[in-house]
């Protein structure tokens, strides 16, 4: 792949430039435009090129793309540009990727597009260095000093005049009218031991007056409430209790300012999480078809790999008690029965012991440090190692899939033992399945190892190993 340092671009339908200090990243479907001020990125324009649509009132009142470096002493010259197109991972389709850089006391500070063709979102995220700054990143600056309602009613300040901190963990910074339009919440669950229902909406009809909103949460929606149409803002992190670094807002909407906030960085800086804002039409409809578009942009969709029925042993609540290969024989008798796609081995296949296990002793963390033959196959339960099961599952049209625990220990310093674990099992078995239990991610270092992990399979297997 290779990278370009001009002011201006194009691969295919998608196309870039940077004149009179104005950014446009666009497509055949969306465009988009920031301008450059005082070493800043303020959102000006987002059209929807399909029925020429303006969702912008105007210039943001604040900056995009703001970290804590970005923040305090970054220049306020031009950026340095880059750009490239190709696909960034084996499992996306090709994109652009436009890259704006400056200089900071502590390094460069990059902000991030990529677009894809003919998909109607910008996906937006910011790289930072390092901060010795002792200042605490700041999510909820924008609320501080709202006065209290006292039943006199009065003309409320705009956004853009009234004195407010920066705030310095800013994804998006977008001017709205929020005149005939809904706001859409959607809280995500995770944990199925112990939730069952793991999507909720929750609305809210907005009007000037209406008073700062703040919330938690991956996913919102912004929908005119006459047309259908709407803008979706998806935060590509962990939902807000899993997250290393916590963010008290998500999103803030108060009259016409809406900040998209959190880009989930410490002052060990690192890339944030990123950010797609993607535009759609025919209400909720319209707005699903848009996330699964995305969606497989970001995984290209393979029918020979993604959407498969898979089986897996865990969900009688015997644990591993019931593993072994006449068991597993069985499985796969009923897996062709059934009609599923992939057969997948829980907790139990391997030698080691986990905590879940219904024999005592068991570990649920550093396993290499408890046995270092943990992820070889039980010798017991599969005397004849994995071959067996598996050319009976292939020989009736079926695939295979195994149960692993990346070793959170030491914020997985065994990331990359892990992964070649993993790959080993995928190149002498043929396992292309793996589902991913056990994971304790709660620093930035942890979450970046357990990051190279994922990527390292993913790159080194060209995306035939799938994750659940």
């Amino acid at each position: 792949m290779t990278t370009h340092t001009t002011p201006q671009g194009e691969i295919g339908v998608c196309r870039f430039a940077f004149a009179d200090n104005h950014l446009t990243i666009a497509n055949d479907v969306i465009e988009r435009r920031w301008a450059w001020r005082d070493g800043g990125l303020f959102a000006t324009s987002l059209r929807d090129l399909r029925n020429g649509r303006e969702w912008l009132m105007g210039d943001a009142a604040s900056p995009s793309l703001v970290g804590l470096v970005a923040a305090n002493g970054t220049t306020a010259a031009p950026p340095a540009i880059t750009w490239r197109g190709g696909r960034e991972s084996p499992v996306e389709a090709e994109s652009l990727v436009v890259e704006l850089s400056t200089v900071s006391a502590n390094g460069p500070v990059t902000r991030r597009f990529q677009i894809f063709p003919h998909d109607s979102a910008v996906i937006v995220s910011l790289i930072m260095p390092g901060s010795n700054s002792s200042v605490a990143t700041s999510t909820t600056s924008a609320s501080s000093g709202e006065a209290l309602p006292t039943g006199v009613e009065t003309t409320p300040p705009t956004p853009a005049t009234k004195q407010e901190t920066p705030l310095t963990d800013v994804v998006e910074s977008l001017a709205i009218d929020p005149l005939h339009r809904r706001l859409i919440a959607v809280e995500l669950m995770d944990r199925t031991d112990i939730h069952n229902e793991l999507a909720q909406e929750r609305q809210w009809l907005l009007h000037p007056s209406e008073r700062r909103i703040d919330i938690q949460g991956n996913l919102f929606f912004i929908e005119e409430t006459l047309t259908g149409d709407g803008l979706i803002l998806l935060k590509h992190a962990p939902m807000p209790h899993a997250r290393p670094v916590p963010c008290p807002v998500d999103l803030s909407l108060a009259g016409s300012r809406l900040l998209l906030l959190g880009h989930g960085l410490d002052d060990t800086g690192g890339q944030g999480y990123a950010a797609s804002l993607i535009a759609y039409q025919g209400s909720r409809a319209g707005r699903i078809a848009a996330l699964q578009h995305h969606q497989r942009q970001l995984r290209h969709y393979d029918p020979q790999r993604d959407g498969l029925f898979l089986s897996n042993t865990w969900g009688d609540r015997s644990r591993d008690a019931a593993i072994s290969e006449s068991f597993m024989l069985k499985e796969v008798d009923a897996g062709r029965e059934l009609g599923a796609d992939v057969i997948q081995i829980d907790d139990g296949w391997q030698r080691g012991r986990t905590a879940n296990s219904a024999e005592k002793g068991g570990v649920w963390n550093g396993f290499w440090a408890s046995d270092d033959h943990f992820w070889d196959v039980h010798p017991d339960r599969f005397p004849q190692d994995l071959d067996s099961v598996i050319t009976a599952a292939k020989s009736n049209g079926l695939r295979f899939g195994l149960w692993f625990a990346p070793d959170s220990s030491d914020d997985f310093a065994n990331w990359r033992r892990d992964a070649e674990q993993v790959l080993s099992l995928h190149r002498r078995h043929g396992v292309d399945f793996f589902k991913i239990d056990g994971v304790k991610m709660h620093t930035r270092k942890g979450e970046a190892n357990l990051r190279r992990f994922f990527d390292h399979v993913l790159d080194t297997s060209a995306g035939r190993i799938v994750f659940d």
